[in-house]
């Protein structure tokens, strides 16, 4: 009797006896079930993302086939300790699988496929995801600096500065350990500072005298005073530290120092005139400038090629939520433009508002991590920081700091911030 090649296997076999008596026959009854013996394909490694924030569910796409079309499922091991599994789908399908993180560290992600069966693939390569997590509680408290209100770091990290603008002073923090080592003259109150991203200098905005205060980092004097115009406030760097741009509250324009010379070499007016420019910052290529206008909510964009400006955005039309600060995305994809009562999210391929995030406190300042993936916004009249996730604009964590919380920034690595309490005359550390 020939025999026929088969993939079946016999895997479940049921047997019992029966007993015939008049026939005088004991049988053995068999009954067996067999079905398809192949698994499926092993599948592809997981595709998605490979960084992701804390909290925040992450999407994978994963699939396979099975050599005999049979329904598969999947089981998925996402480096955690937990395993789950999907409904059956057919073979090709793309299944979406979905998956948070509660702590930062790298996961490794693997899939494998069953079919009806029971019939198992071997597991996929893995996929690495770092989870990041974000700075969200005080680690130290820097006493002794009185009534501060602004903030920059070096580049390096290694050292801070703090304005004060009641007492006129420049405070220079250690941040090694946290200790106060010097205390300039702030040039005429002091508000805002910046540091060149080669680190020499930082520049100093002082808004009675109207001077632009330069003071070389290496030992902490003051090299220059820049006259630009009574009422300075924001000031920040471009990219390549060739420029310095000043907004200036009282005359309405933006002013533009070549840091070569240390010249005012053109000042630009912001739209709508005799609004206040308070606050400016500068996108990460250096092309754009946001300049913020107090009292008409409104954002002025600059081409720094020439100095125009190109576009006046209203982000808010609200007497309760003037505008106080912005700051650009380290990708450059979006400006958070900090309101009194909210955070407005502006798209700067278009220059259109595509989210307001409104926060617990009356908001003074904004600082996004260098990751770009939280920002974390000053409530000066609630005592706190308010975190944004910027993957969904969610306020995912309200930090208690000092009392009266005013300027804050963000450490070259983005495991710490520095934050400016200005009614109890400290310096809040936030860290993990």
């Amino acid at each position: 009797m020939g025999t026929k090649k088969t993939s079946r296997v016999c895997t479940r076999v049921a047997a019992g006896w029966r007993n015939w008596p008049a026939a005088g026959l004991l049988v053995l009854l068999l009954s067996v079930t067999c079905w398809k013996g192949k698994p499926p394909e092993t599948p592809l490694a997981p595709l998605g993302p490979t960084n992701w924030p804390i909290d925040l569910a992450d999407t994978f796409l994963v699939t396979t086939v099975d050599p005999e079309e049979d329904r598969i499922r999947y089981q998925v091991d996402w480096g955690d300790s937990s395993r789950e599994w999907t409904s059956y789908y057919w073979g090709g399908t793309q299944v979406q699988l979905a998956h948070s993180w509660s702590r930062r560290g790298t996961f490794d992600v693997k899939v494998m496929a069953q079919d009806t069966h029971g019939n198992c693939s071997g597991w996929s390569s893995p996929v690495a995801v770092t989870v990041v997590g974000y700075p969200n509680r005080v680690v130290a408290t820097i006493p002794g600096v009185t009534g501060p209100g602004h903030i920059a770091l070096l580049p390096n990290g290694e050292y801070a500065y703090v304005t004060h603008y009641h007492d006129d002073s420049l405070y220079v923090i250690r941040t090694s350990d946290n200790s106060v080592v010097a205390r300039l003259d702030g040039g005429g109150h002091p508000i805002g500072v910046t540091a060149l991203p080669n680190g020499e200098y930082v520049y100093v905005a002082s808004y009675v005298s109207g001077n632009v205060t330069v003071v070389r980092t290496s030992d902490n004097v003051v090299v220059a005073s820049i006259p630009v115009g009574r009422g300075v406030c924001g000031i920040a760097s471009s990219p390549s530290g060739a420029r310095v741009y000043v907004a200036n509250i009282y005359g309405d324009y933006v002013a533009v120092i070549r840091t070569l010379d240390q010249a005012v070499v053109a000042s630009i007016s912001v739209w709508p005139p005799s609004f206040g420019c308070l606050d400016v910052a500068v996108s990460p290529d250096g092309d754009r400038v946001y300049a913020a206008s107090a009292n008409s909510d409104d954002v002025s964009v600059i081409r720094a090629s020439d100095n125009t400006v190109i576009a006046a955005v209203p982000v808010w039309r609200c007497m309760e939520d003037n505008v106080q600060s912005v700051a650009v995305a380290p990708g450059g994809e979006f400006a958070y433009v900090a309101t009194v009562a909210a955070v407005m999210v502006l798209r700067t391929s278009d220059n259109k508002v595509t989210a307001r995030v409104p926060v617990p406190a009356e908001v003074c300042e904004i600082a996004v991590l260098p990751g770009g993936d939280f920002a974390y916004v000053t409530g000066h009249n609630t005592d706190c920081v308010s975190v944004i996730r910027t993957a969904d604009n969610a306020v995912v964590e309200v930090i208690p700091v000092g009392r009266g919380p005013w300027g804050i920034a963000a450490s070259p690595s983005g495991q710490t911030l520095y934050l400016a309490n200005e009614d109890d005359n400290s310096i809040s550390v936030i860290g993990y």
